[in-house]
C-alpha cells in the first residue's frame, strides 16, 4: 500500500503487483491522474487496476474503463463482492472460493 497516488505509482512501478486497487480519490494524485501514468507506462499498462470509488455516475464509470480500469468497487466495499472482483484479475486459493462459496463463472478465473 502507498499513503497517496505519486507514492503508489512508484510502488506499482517497483513492485510490479498481479493487481492494483485504485482509490479514485486521494492525496497527492487523484486516482484517473494516477491510473492515466500506468496506462502511459511500458511497464505498468499490463497491470489490471480495480478502481475503488463512491462514485456510481455510469457515464464518470465509463470514461474509467476507456482510460484502461479493468474494474470498480462501490465503497463501503463488501467482502464478497471484493474477493469476486479479485478473482476476475487473478487466481484465488481454493479455500478463499470455497469460504465465500463463490463459482468459476461468478469469478471469470484466469487460464
Amino acid at each position: 500500500g502507498a499513503p497517496n497516488g505519486t507514492q503508489g505509482f512508484y510502488v506499482g512501478l517497483r513492485e510490479q503487483p498481479d493487481l492494483i486497487l485504485l482509490d479514485l480519490q486521494m492525496p497527492e494524485g487523484e486516482g484517473n491522474y494516477v491510473l492515466g501514468r500506468f496506462q502511459a507506462h511500458s511497464q505498468a499498462k499490463e497491470i489490471p487496476i480495480v478502481i475503488l470509488t463512491v462514485e456510481t455516475n455510469p457515464g464518470v464509470r465509463r470514461g474509467l474503463i476507456a482510460c484502461g480500469a479493468a474494474g470498480f468497487l462501490s465503497k463501503p466495499v463488501r467482502w464478497r463482492a471484493f474477493i469476486e472482483e479479485l478473482g476476475h484479475h487473478v487466481s484465488l486459493p481454493p479455500r478463499l472460493i470455497h469460504d465465500y462459496r463463490l463459482s468459476e463463472e461468478e469469478l471469470r478465473v484466469p487460464v
